[in-house]
């Protein structure tokens, strides 16, 4: 058709299709077809479908995809400013948000339900984010971005994912929401680092972090800020440790012993120092180990963390200790953590026993518990630090 026909074929359409015709024209989505698109227009499932009759019948549509012509939708989206009014048209953005939103929470729907919808969905979910990019809507589009991310790899499709990375984050920037773009730079990541791409994940997260330490700098005291950082350096440690690159891994380590000192959390710093001893262990700078493993202790200590938490430190302080030859100063780590967990946690109090059992000239055992955070606790309850 030309212009004057769309022109005549809107003002033929009955109502219900116009009602979607004015919701296309804001979302710019190219199939009517979705139940998003029919709730963002305000009609019911029997009103949509009336409505995608009508289309048909008026020659905007197939009557079989129910999806427009590129003239179509180009009249639609030039049209849509007197098409729509403004509050209905922000009315429309955030009603199509909320739908989809509501269709990938995991706590109204199953796995199954969830990929379903991502799947025949993407892209629609991506223009949501994007039509959101407008005064008073961004923090809905933050949180549709928000939602979305930790249920995206159900469906594998890298370049969906770049996609709505790319809109989540104009929307943040627009927003002038730095909170906001960090958190959704770490979920990104956390999806592009579980399927594999390590590349786009360090990226993903190096952004995100740079974004907390600004926030930091200018709100030191904030808690949340301090944690969605925490966070992401403890995704970025695991992310090298798994890549094999220990020296990053011990960058973002020791910066979180940092950031915990900061915030006067000595039980975390005790931990994230474990976490530095284990990585220098496992890449065999032992006299190293040793003196990190020391500073968890006296951290740990003036915490007053657990004893079977402590005590696992102990363990490890001992073994470092032992293999720089210093087996009196070991066997005292060794007494310590029996002391601290007899009647408290029996598997500790036997590996400190049977530790304390060794022979100067024997191997000491192995598959005890290994300290708080070290680089494999996440998949193990035993065995060494590395």
């Amino acid at each position: 058709m030309h212009t004057v026909s769309w022109e005549h074929a809107y003002d033929a359409c009955p109502p219900e299709a116009a009602d979607l015709l004015r919701a296309v024209s804001v979302l710019d989505v190219p199939a009517l077809a979705s139940p998003a698109v029919g709730a963002a227009a305000g009609l019911t499932a029997e009103q949509a479908a009336a409505g995608l009759a009508g289309l048909a019948e008026t020659g905007w549509t197939d009557g079989e995809r129910h999806t427009l012509p590129a003239p179509a939708r180009a009249w639609l989206t030039g049209h849509a400013a007197g098409l729509v009014a403004p509050r209905r048209a922000a009315e429309i953005v955030r009603e199509f948000a909320e739908y989809h939103a509501a269709a990938v929470d995991p706590d109204r729907r199953t796995a199954v339900e969830v990929r379903a919808w991502l799947a025949g969905h993407r892209a629609e979910i991506v223009a949501a984010v994007a039509a959101c990019d407008r005064d008073g809507l961004r923090p809905h589009g933050i949180r549709l971005a928000s939602t979305v991310w930790p249920e995206a790899g159900l469906v594998n499709d890298p370049a969906w994912w770049d996609a709505l990375a790319e809109a989540g984050e104009a929307v943040a920037v627009a927003a002038h929401d730095p909170a906001g773009l960090a958190e959704l730079l770490h979920r990104s990541a956390t999806v592009f680092a579980a399927k594999g791409d390590r590349l786009r994940a360090e990226a993903q997260w190096v952004r995100a972090l740079a974004v907390a330490r600004r926030r930091l700098r200018e709100h030191p005291d904030d808690a949340e800020d301090r944690d969605r950082a925490a966070a992401i350096l403890a995704a970025l440690r695991g992310l090298y440790h798994d890549w094999g690159r220990p020296a990053k891994a011990l960058d973002a380590e020791q910066e979180l012993v940092e950031l915990h000192r900061s915030a006067g959390d000595e039980l975390a710093a005790a931990e994230a120092l474990s976490r530095v001893a284990a990585t220098l262990y496992a890449v065999g700078r032992t006299d190293g180990a040793a003196d990190y493993f020391a500073l968890a202790d006296e951290a740990m200590a003036a915490a007053g963390g657990a004893p079977g938490q402590h005590a696992r430190i102990l363990l490890w302080t001992g073994r470092a200790l032992w293999e720089l030859g210093r087996h009196g100063h070991a066997r005292r780590q060794w007494h310590r953590a029996l002391a601290m967990t007899v009647d408290v946690d029996d598997a500790v109090a036997d590996h400190a026993r049977a530790l304390l059992a060794t022979a100067p000239d024997a191997p000491l055992p192995e598959g005890y518990p290994i300290p708080a955070g070290s680089p494999n606790t996440s998949s193990s309850e035993s065995g060494g630090p590395g």
